[in-house]
């Protein structure tokens, strides 16, 4: 879990109800809505070279998020 100001990943959303947040008004905000509302915030910061190294050495993301020990979702994508 994200918990630094300075993190990529949008602390806004930590034990929150997706649904109730107003950026997600008329959203349904399922597990694979969030993996890909997590890689595009991830992405950007990765672009813009705050992941803590230079941004085109990566290729791609992957984000894997976990509702339970048997659920998840995934999105990947390619950076460039």
């Amino acid at each position: 879990m994200a918990s630094s100001s300075t993190s990529p990943v949008p602390t806004t959303c930590s034990r929150k109800n997706l649904d109730e947040l107003p950026q997600f008004k008329g959203t349904n905000t399922t597990t694979e809505f969030l993996t890909r509302h997590l890689f595009e915030h991830l992405a950007g910061a990765a672009r813009a070279g705050k992941l803590g190294r230079d941004g085109r050495e990566l290729k791609s993301i992957r984000v894997t998020v976990a509702e339970s020990p048997l659920a998840r979702a995934w999105y990947e994508a390619p950076l460039w």
